[in-house]
């Protein structure tokens, strides 16, 4: 499982490699012995504030959580807002739809155009493509929370037809039908979506057990590139973008490469999904289910700069479960203390710290050592494939747990766990490791159609917004902090305040040093490093110093800071000094407490000219004062001088002076600033007359 191993990772898993025939483990299928999914239980603190009113039990054998739909509401949790519908247009939070067919025509969000022409069906006939008829299209159900609508299109001698939903956060999932004669035989078939230019400078794709893709598409005219099927894939540029997910290649002619394209026109980027690429006779129905979310579903928290994980001072936020102790193993992803009165008395000593206290839990696992797991294990288990039963390895034994998938009434059980634990104590929140969502075979509950593997994208989603009601509802100011490791998916996203990524690139074996510059790209950064496309703050978990082949505290530092994030000191295991006085400064120049404007690498204004060789940076600045904090960090093999032009920078602000941020010294050579190869500098600038 990812997220894995004895400081998170997966250790025994091999990652899947490229071939003609799609994404294959490299020498071997999976092995079934994975280490610990444990992301950050080095600190796992046990904590409450006050005796709670009752105690209850998960292991209930009533199993009160089967009809009880906690967190199941049609109210909307703020920042979202509710969807409102003029004629065929669809707002919700920050993006429009335009529906009236089987696929949006248009869709926008933050006022900017995602698309260059409407999402088009398209069947092959010879050499020509041809988009599926206009048809009918009606609105079946109208709430605030959610609306459902119904459209049919086709082909000649083929009937296609669409039921649909939207929710509030802004999904749209659809499940389309193909039916014919048998005589019919599709040549080919796939959906087109036509990105605006402007829109498509990245794309993102992922599939568990594979590579997860963060690149920069194709930029001119006719250049073009594809992969295998992947169930989710994202492209946008650095502020929005569309979501497009698939779940199973099942009906699909191929998962190899190809089955997704992404080219270049004249007008467009153009995203392909090559559903059928051979001649195919329509002997039953095809059935397809597609999801499409528009990001980001929400703005950024009000308090971002204040959400800080503990191991950095100032930390806001602290995670753990009900005992790391003798009763551990029975309570992993188990959100019930293993005594009530201690945990309470616990959770209020770090209230008082200033700590809000995030319960650990998984969305994909709970202790198989629990009664309630053993009564459940053939229901909910993904796959025998994938686990067999095996126990995860930690620093602290074995570790009894099988894979659970959220699409089996597992989900049921943990959001009315969650909503115990949160209703009962004063928890500051939740926090999710091992997301997922990892491919599933089991037929029980719906998953393995076909045989094909399926990635329960859409049931995943559900129980995280089920997770955030509970959290929302019973705990205002609550968080949901989640470990996302190598994977950026904003349906999951969308229902979180803070997430973390890092902590598989620990592993030598996995990402030998030569290609951590490329992993950690500047492009992965403008994707996944800003949280501006998901609206979630980003906290990179600083695992690398286990590495045992240098020195990273500065390399990681540099990569991370210029998009206005901050290393979470989590493990010991990188110079935990130099991400400390990162944040002194920042807390000095007043980020949280006085209000900013906030520019990254590519929207530093014309009057912040910054030269330099690799230099790479951002600034905020004080609304007040003008005052100006800026991080430059060095990511080339050499020295280099950083040069501001002051010119431009008086004429701005007036007479100013520079400081080294982190020490106060004055820069003795104004606006010219040596910064080390590797590594960053911050640097102050105020008006002269506040020296």
């Amino acid at each position: 499982m990812g997220n894995v191993g004895k400081h998170g990772n997966q250790a025994d898993v091999e990652e899947l490699t490229e071939t003609s025939e799609g994404w294959r483990l490299r020498d071997h299928e999976m092995k079934t012995r994975i280490a610990a999914p444990i992301c950050c239980l080095l600190i796992f603190v046990v904590a409450a504030w006050a005796a709670p009113a009752k105690t209850y039990d998960l292991n209930d054998p009533a199993e009160p959580w089967r009809t009880a739909r906690a967190g199941i509401s049609t109210e909307v949790m703020p920042p979202h807002t509710p969807l409102e519908r003029d004629g065929d247009r669809v707002r919700c939070w920050g993006r429009v739809y335009v529906l009236g067919s089987l696929f949006p025509s248009e869709a926008t969000s933050r006022e900017q155009k995602l698309l260059a022409a409407p999402i088009a069906l398209q069947r092959k006939a010879g050499d020509q493509w041809h988009a599926s008829k206009a048809g009918t299209f009606r609105f079946t159900t109208e709430r605030g929370d959610r609306m459902d609508f119904e459209a049919s299109s086709g082909f000649d001698g083929i009937e296609v037809s669409a039921k649909s939903w939207i929710e509030y956060g802004g999904l749209i999932r659809t499940d389309l039908v193909l039916r014919g004669d048998e005589s019919v035989t599709v040549e080919g078939l796939r959906l087109v979506i036509p990105f605006a230019p402007e829109a498509s400078i990245f794309h993102h794709g992922e599939m568990r057990w594979a590579h997860e893709i963060f690149e920069r598409s194709p930029s001119e005219t006719g250049r073009e590139t594809s992969y295998p099927w992947m169930p989710l894939i994202w492209v946008g540029n650095h502020d929005m973008g569309l979501t497009v997910v698939t779940e199973t290649w099942d009906g699909w002619t191929s998962a190899d490469k190809g089955a997704l394209r992404l080219v270049r026109t004249g007008t467009a980027m153009e995203l392909h999904l090559n559903i059928i690429t051979q001649p195919t006779a329509l002997e039953k129905p095809l059935r397809y289910r597609i999801g499409l979310l528009a990001t980001p579903a929400k703005p950024m928290p009000k308090d971002r700069y204040t959400l800080r994980p503990y191991g950095l001072p100032g930390s806001t936020l602290i995670t753990g479960m009900g005992d790391w102790g003798a009763n551990f193993q029975p309570l992993f992803s188990f959100p019930q203390p293993a005594d009530f009165d201690k945990f309470a008395e616990r959770l209020a000593k770090e209230r008082a710290r200033g700590h809000r206290y995030c319960y650990y839990i998984t969305t994909s696992a709970v202790s198989n050592k629990t009664p309630v797991e053993k009564r459940n294990r053939a229901d909910w288990l993904m796959s025998d494939r994938i686990f067999e039963g095996d126990e995860w390895q930690t620093s602290k034994g074995l570790i009894g747990v099988d894979s659970s998938c959220p699409a089996s009434s597992f989900s049921d059980f943990m959001a009315w766990s969650v909503e115990q634990v949160v209703t009962r104590f004063d928890v500051g929140g939740i926090y999710i490791d091992n997301p997922g969502p990892y491919w599933c075979l089991n037929t029980r509950h719906g998953c393995g159609p076909g045989g094909k593997r399926k990635f329960p994208y859409f049931a995943l989603h559900d129980l995280h917004r089920r997770l955030y009601t509970i959290v929302k509802s019973r705990r205002p100011g609550g968080v949901i902090w989640e470990h996302t490791s190598r994977t950026f998916n904003p349906l999951q996203l969308a229902w979180i305040d803070l997430y973390s990524d890092g902590e598989p690139y620990r592993r030598t074996k996995n990402y030998p040093k030569h290609v951590m510059p490329k992993v950690l790209s500047r492009t992965y950064f403008e994707i996944s490093g800003t949280g501006h496309q998901v609206g979630a703050v980003p906290a990179f978990l600083s695992s690398m110093g286990v590495r045992g082949d240098g020195d990273w505290t500065q390399w990681l530092l540099s990569r991370v800071l210029p998009w206005g994030s901050l290393t979470w000191n989590e493990h010991g295991v990188v110079d935990g000094s130099v991400a400390n006085a990162v944040a002194r400064t920042r807390d000095a120049f007043g980020l949280g407490r006085e209000a900013v404007d906030f520019y990254r690498p590519h929207e530093l204004p014309e009057w912040f000219h910054l030269r330099g060789g690799d230099v790479i940076g951002c600034m905020w600045q004080r609304k007040a004062d003008g005052a100006v904090l800026a991080v430059l960090a060095n990511w080339g093999s050499e020295a280099v001088l950083a040069r501001i032009d002051e010119k431009r920078v008086a004429a701005h602000l007036g007479p100013c002076v520079m400081f080294d941020a982190m020490n106060g010294a004055e820069v003795p050579d104004p606006f010219k600033v040596s910064v080390p190869a590797l590594s960053f500098r911050m640097v102050r600038i105020e008006s002269d007359g506040a020296r």
